[in-house]
């Protein structure tokens, strides 16, 4: 049966090919909007998704010098990004002159400030589609320095640091009421992510312990309706260790995490893995490692794939993981498509800088009273120097797929150009076209897809000249430009352009784009069904389930 399948599979693909050619593998433009800039116009344009339902731009005027008020101007478009409605709302300078967050939720979106002298916080809350908007001003219970902030409904969440350990404030817009919750306050704690859950009215806060060797992971779940929750310590008594955890919950009222997991509290992940959770107790966790993964060394070249995997095979005669090393950071976003869920992972090299320190090699100067184990920042902490990361080189993704009783489907990987940035970024969006997956990002004058259907591969990467997509339209050279991932197979390309037919005399456009994947079928002819889903797993060498794995 399986060799039947894949077998229709590479038939229907030979056949696609030959009837849409290019079109399997491009990107089009099927929408788009200019907007006319002045050349002496500082307006700061942001884009908030609302997928289907269509965008919000938000334009920020450049104020006179002495304003204590700037203009926002908040346009909403549909999907085919034509105006529905414009409104502009003067609100405080210290809105704009500091980082301020947008948030979006499914009514609501959401302008966040923290003023950093006295830690007073305001937000404006806007109604998507009425365009009433207000602000709320209150002075939080403790001085806290906020990391993050996530809205569900009628209630705000504020998480950041107090004293050196983690705090979470709640405000209540309705009675404009602010508390500190309990259960937080502990020390050797630190947030990594914090979740939220509008269908359950849950917010779910993600920590992790700071001290060496006890890297443990917890998620803090708070209810609106109960309060605080019992907390999910996602552990293992092996050397495994989770790294990071999103949580997923059940129709049946149990509660999943998914994340990455290292070796005795290592950086570098060695795989996946998937906790259950049943009444606020663990009851399984399985392991899958990279290395077992269909794809994973497809990124390789073919020799160094082939000894890669000869030293994997070494280390499992000696009863052992091959310590991968590698630097793979999970996107915080767990993305519910069809019956799966899907984990994206983005692989990179950082390269470090000494500053303010002397030159040549450190470790000369590595002082001999303490161990060679000693980590990096820690001594040269103490030698008075100063360390960072010039760059990040990204140059893979790795995508996986869970089904909703914890079991790993599928894997598979894009390439990345060697897409350079000074700071962590991320680079691929995920497209869905039916049951293909969709990977795209742009680095710098060039856009590049993949089409994939679970672990096959439907198309290579596609390279395409961004010049050469938008050459029947005004904008010319452009200033800059972002990317993102709009609904379905829609791509969202926007930023600022120099007009083409204008005079030397710096005349811009601010532009909308949509990128379209033109993947033609509307219902894949390669589908499995769940029955020979299921025949092919047990067919494999190893079960997708790790026979280490302790229930």
């Amino acid at each position: 049966m399986l060799n039947m399948n894949l077998l229709r599979i590479s038939l229907w693909l030979i056949c696609l090919g030959s009837q849409t050619g290019a079109l399997l593998a491009q990107l089009e433009v099927s929408a788009r909007k200019e907007i006319a800039l002045q050349r002496l116009n500082r307006d700061e344009f942001e884009i908030i998704s609302l997928r289907e339902k269509g965008l919000l731009m938000v334009s920020v005027a450049e104020p006179y010098v002495y304003a204590r008020e700037k203009e926002f101007t908040i346009t909403y478009l549909d999907s085919n990004l034509q105006v529905f409605r414009q409104n502009t709302y003067l609100l405080p300078y210290d809105f704009a002159r500091e980082r301020t967050n947008y948030y979006d939720q499914s009514q609501y979106m959401y302008f966040f400030h923290q003023n950093s002298a006295n830690q007073e916080i305001s937000i404006f809350r806007l109604q998507i589609f009425s365009g009433e908007g207000k602000i709320f001003n209150f002075a939080p219970p403790v001085k806290m320095s906020t990391d993050d902030f996530q809205a569900v409904d009628d209630y705000a969440y504020f998480s950041g640091q107090y004293n050196g350990k983690p705090v979470v404030i709640s405000y209540h817009f309705l009675n404009q009421f602010a508390k500190v919750l309990p259960a937080f306050y502990e020390e050797h704690e630190e947030f990594q992510w914090v979740q939220t859950d509008p269908q359950k009215k849950q917010v779910y806060f993600v920590l992790k312990n700071t001290l060496m060797r006890r890297c443990n992971l917890v998620v803090k779940p708070y209810s609106q309706l109960i309060g605080t929750l019992g907390p999910l310590l996602v552990k293992d008594r092996s050397t495994r260790t989770p790294r990071d955890g999103l949580v997923f919950s059940a129709e049946d009222g149990k509660k999943w995490v998914f994340g990455t997991y290292s070796l005795k509290c290592a950086r570098s992940p060695q795989g996946v893995y998937s906790a259950q959770f049943e009444n606020g107790e663990q009851k399984s966790i399985n392991f899958r490692e990279f290395t077992d993964f269909g794809n994973f060394f497809n990124h390789y070249s073919d020799k160094k794939a082939e000894r890669m995997r000869q030293k994997v095979e070494e280390k499992r005669n000696k009863g052992r993981e091959l310590n991968l090393n590698r630097k793979i950071d999970l996107r915080p976003e767990l993305i519910a498509q069809g019956k799966q869920l899907l984990l994206l992972m983005e692989g990179y090299y950082s390269s470090y800088q000494n500053v303010n320190g002397p030159a040549g090699n450190l470790l000369g100067a590595y002082p001999n009273t303490m161990p060679l184990s000693t980590p990096r920042n820690v001594w040269t902490r103490n030698l008075g120097l100063t360390d960072r990361y010039t760059n990040y080189q990204y140059n893979y993704a790795i995508i996986c797929a869970f089904d909703m009783r914890g079991r790993l489907l599928w894997d598979n990987i894009m390439k990345i150009d060697r897409v350079e940035r000074t700071a962590p970024s991320d680079i691929i969006q995920l497209g869905f076209h039916g049951d293909t997956v969709v990977t795209a990002y742009i680095n710098e004058d060039k856009v590049y897809s993949k089409a994939m259907f679970r672990y096959l591969s439907l198309q290579e990467e596609t390279e395409q000249e961004i010049d050469e997509l938008l050459k029947n339209y005004a904008g010319g050279e452009s200033e800059w430009g972002e990317f993102l991932h709009w609904y379905g197979p829609h791509f969202l390309y926007f930023g600022e352009q120099k007009v083409r037919a204008a005079p030397d005399n710096g005349n811009r456009i601010f532009h909308l784009t949509r990128l379209s994947h033109s993947f033609p079928p509307k219902e894949n002819p390669a589908k499995e069904t769940e029955k020979e889903t299921e025949k092919r797993r047990k067919k494999a060498k190893k079960p997708l389930e790790d026979a280490r794995t302790k229930n």
